[in-house]
């Protein structure tokens, strides 16, 4: 069964117009509802909003009990003392061994070799069907120049979370430890169009920089964007837009200039690994981070190999990658 959101505005639905996820969820749990919650969002699809996932629909007398706790939740942050036992693996001085788990809530594991396929033939998702993680280079190619470059390009269907990977190379004799890997996150611009009727939903900023910036309008603005093709671009809290983590759309900030992401109409790359040596005797390269990072789906991952070796026979370097998404459905 496909889960079901509900959503709420925190404004309206609520005690005092404000709302403490953490909480509601254990409300939500202790209740009587009897379908399985899967997870509490709020501020996510609409910064107003509080979106409840269930793992299936609930009933219409569970409805309306959900609708008694969200109209009773008052915001206050409760903080209980609790008495807890946590059955996990113990050191034999009995520390307990945790491995937190670094994805965001209601992400889901997912090992992929590839992208995604971003136009599946129904009833395919085109999850893990898109451009594969390998790149080959031929004995007959032109070395003439060296480095030869070849890259490849990435893109998934929903935002997704990069953890970790591996890439290996074969024949590893084929391979030097001047031959480099590199990865980046590809920014594409975002196009903003000329309206010039005066009513367009953004409007085009200068920066003197030699780019602009795009900033929301009310229906009278000077262009118009598609919000399904921009590409938000981090902003550090300085922002005009936000992109929801779980769906990626791309909306205007309730508070401008506080806003997490720009649109900006040059392209922006950012590094995630730079000239990283292929030549490992193992021929096996592993990367295992303790953090991740979010990948929306307007953004390209781009992985590139500079070969400085020129190879006798065929050789090929491939990888997979350990992401976590909201989906995983095939």
């Amino acid at each position: 069964m496909a889960q079901t959101t509900y959503t709420y505005s925190i404004a309206n639905d609520t005690l005092n117009g404000k709302v403490q996820g953490g909480d509601l969820d254990d409300q939500i749990r202790a209740s009587a509802i009897v379908t399985a919650l899967a997870f509490v969002n709020t501020g996510h699809s609409a910064a107003d909003n509080i979106d409840i996932v269930f793992k299936a629909a609930i009933s219409a007398g569970d409805e309306t009990i959900l609708d008694g706790l969200v109209a009773a939740h008052d915001g206050v942050v409760v903080k209980p003392t609790l008495n807890v036992h946590l059955d996990s693996a113990s050191e034999d001085d009995g520390k307990l061994v945790v491995v937190p788990f670094p994805a965001r809530d209601g992400f889901k594991t997912f090992f992929t070799g590839a992208g995604d396929d971003l136009a599946p033939t129904p009833p395919a998702s085109g999850r893990g069907q898109g451009t594969a993680l390998a790149i080959s280079f031929l004995a007959s190619d032109d070395y003439s120049t060296l480095p030869l470059s070849k890259s490849l390009e990435l893109q998934w269907s929903e935002p997704v979370q990069i953890h970790d990977g591996q890439g290996q190379v074969e024949p590893v004799a084929e391979w030097s430890v001047k031959d480099l890997l590199s990865m980046t996150a590809r920014l594409p611009a975002t196009v903003a169009v000329v309206n010039g009727g005066g009513t367009g939903n953004a409007n085009v900023v200068p920066t003197g920089l030699g780019y602009n910036i795009i900033v929301p309008a009310a229906g009278n603005g000077g262009h118009d964007v598609t919000l399904a093709d921009a590409v938000p671009v981090p902003a550090a809290g300085a922002g005009y837009w936000e992109a929801d983590p779980i769906t990626g759309v791309v909306s205007a900030s309730p508070t401008p200039g506080l806003g997490s992401y720009h649109l900006l109409d040059i392209q922006v790359e950012a590094l995630f690994a730079n000239r990283i040596p292929l030549g490992q005797g193992t021929g096996v390269f592993d990367i295992e981070a303790y953090r991740v990072e979010d990948i929306h789906p307007n953004w390209k991952l781009i992985v590139t190999i500079d070969k400085y070796k020129v190879p006798s026979v065929d050789c090929d370097w491939a990888g997979w990658l350990l992401i976590f998404r909201p989906n995983t459905s095939p």
